[in-house]
């Protein structure tokens, strides 16, 4: 690498998160689909379609059950289960077709839905078989958690009746019958979930839409004790925000005196994660209600992943408890991810799509977005296959003394010489006029009579990385310059832009497409 000389050498910050400045001007900073591991960002996962239920739907929930080694999945009304060879078979419908479902298993062989409007009990020793609930007429089943043998339900009723969270046990091998009921006494409140506290055996956190308050197991008719000297003094905006892991509760919060913020309780106290261009992105959701989240584990990272469906807020963000650090997650297109609920089944991370219908894999193996099936004797179709936009927009440069400077150059090292080969692109495959390929009746792809391998001339695959500057802090930027990455065995790394202007501030974005991983240090600009 070249180096000008008397030239200044500034670092420049690729290996970042997401800092959510109130305005570009004070922190233009974002990081997609990458993370911070070490003293570089590496790729987050990437996703590939295992089983279709439906063709078009929601999926609205997934359950691991540890004691049957099952998975539970639903799509729309339809509720399935999945063995280990990931053939869902149907077991029975629920009433509502869209929303976040929850679920949870007792000892007595029951697993427990809710729907935000009736609760069902499904035997995993029985026929297939989904039994609604006869519940108390002033419990609307809002989120089902076990805790001490017991079936804990949050009330989503706004009425009288609302500060009561209820209690029940197993009556019959396919229902369940109340124990007692508690009530939300800090604040005027609603008792809208009630979540194990990780670590604490005997405690259980119940959520308010202002306050928070744990209760205790105890002896006796009563089940639950108030816990009198600890409180929160937020509530939750959205129970499909909820999500537990470790020691770890993560949701987000919100009371009557202030707008909603990201809490996390780590068994002793809370406290609010989220920055304050956090908080005024919070406050600025047209629906928070239409979120989800769920933690997931990715190389030894903890990461808390919320999402905002509607289409007026289109946004995933995740938290990285290791290093406390935010960044944004997304699709193919740049809108929300669509994972809602992870389960870690036979040692791999399955969720469902909010999108549609299909169950999901999530891997760091994986660096691409599949939506095809693995069928034995076909063919990836290659429109269902989307590179990940992995982008990296830097912290601003200033001269210190606010002087205009030259941007000489801009170098940073990459991990190159390790994409997936693409292959041949001359396969010329038939389809009809609706582009749906022609399969013979032995599920074999037609092809033209002259597609011979003989005629291909392929080119192996390369990778590019766009650079975009800004010189006004952020607010807009330049058109992309590319550089190719090296081809497969080709493992020099070093990335390189030259004679970029004169400028007051200079925001690099830097967008990362390829099929292969992405490792990327700090850079470093040349300026004069």
């Amino acid at each position: 690498m070249r180096v000008t000389e008397k030239a200044n050498e500034v670092p420049v910050n690729l290996v970042g998160s997401s800092v959510f400045g109130r305005y570009p001007k004070i922190s233009a900073e974002k990081t997609y689909n990458m993370f911070i591991s070490g003293e570089d960002v590496v790729n987050f996962a990437g996703y590939e379609r295992v089983a279709e239920m439906l063709a078009s739907g929601e999926g609205r929930g997934i359950y691991k059950s540890s004691r049957r080694n099952i998975m539970i999945a639903v799509v729309n009304s339809n509720v399935y289960r999945i063995d280990s060879n990931l053939a869902p078979v149907l077991i029975g419908n629920i009433e509502t077709q869209s929303g976040e479902v929850y679920m949870d298993e007792n000892l007595a062989n029951q697993i427990c839905i809710v729907d935000g409007q009736n609760a069902y009990i499904y035997n995993t020793q029985e026929a297939p078989n989904l039994t609604k609930q006869t519940l108390s007429p002033d419990l609307v089943p809002n989120y089902v958690r076990f805790h001490s043998t017991f079936f804990l339900f949050g009330n989503a009723s706004k009425g009288l009746p609302g500060d009561r969270w209820f209690v029940y046990q197993p009556a019959t091998a396919t229902t369940i019958s109340e124990t007692s009921f508690h009530t939300v006494s800090t604040k005027p409140d609603y008792a809208l979930a009630v979540e194990r506290v990780p670590g604490q055996s005997s405690n259980v956190m119940v959520f308010g839409a202002t306050v928070c308050e744990i209760h205790t197991k105890v002896d006796g008719l009563e089940n639950y004790a108030l816990n009198r000297s600890v409180s929160i003094d937020y509530g939750c905006s959205s129970v499909s925000t909820i999500a537990t892991s470790d020691k770890h509760i993560i949701w987000l919060g919100v009371n009557e005196k202030n707008a909603p913020v990201i809490m996390m309780f780590t068994g002793q106290s809370a406290e609010q994660i989220s920055s304050d261009g956090i908080d005024y992105l919070m406050r600025s959701l047209v629906a928070p209600q239409d979120s989800t989240a769920s933690f997931v584990r990715q190389d030894g990272h903890l990461l808390y992943v919320i999402t905002f469906f509607h289409p007026d807020d289109n946004l995933t963000l995740m938290f990285d408890v290791n290093t406390g650090k935010f960044f944004h997650l997304s699709d193919g297109d740049l809108n929300f991810h669509p994972a809602r609920q992870f389960a870690y089944f036979q040692n791999k991370t399955f969720f469902v799509s909010i999108n549609n219908g299909s169950l999901y894999e999530l891997s760091t193996d994986f660096t691409r977005i599949n939506h095809n099936i693995d069928m034995p004797g076909w063919d990836d179709d290659p429109r269902l296959i989307e590179d990940i936009p992995r982008i990296r927009i830097c912290k601003t440069v200033r001269a210190d003394n606010t002087a205009p400077f030259r941007a000489n150059s801009f170098t940073f090292l990459m991990d190159m010489g390790n994409d997936l080969p693409k292959g041949d692109e001359c396969t010329i495959l038939m389809i009809t006029e609706d582009g749906v390929r022609i399969i013979t009746e032995d599920d074999a792809q037609v092809i033209p009579e002259d597609a011979s391998q003989d005629v291909c001339h392929s080119t192996p695959y390369r990778g590019r990385v766009d650079l975009a500057i800004s010189g006004n802090g952020g607010e807009t930027y330049s058109n992309y310059v590319p550089r190719w990455t090296n081809p497969r065995g080709d493992r020099r790394n070093i990335m390189q832009w030259e004679n970029m202007g004169m400028y007051n501030e200079w925001t690099a974005k830097v967008r990362f497409w390829t099929s292969g991983r992405v490792i990327v240090g700090n850079g470093t600009l040349e300026t004069f």
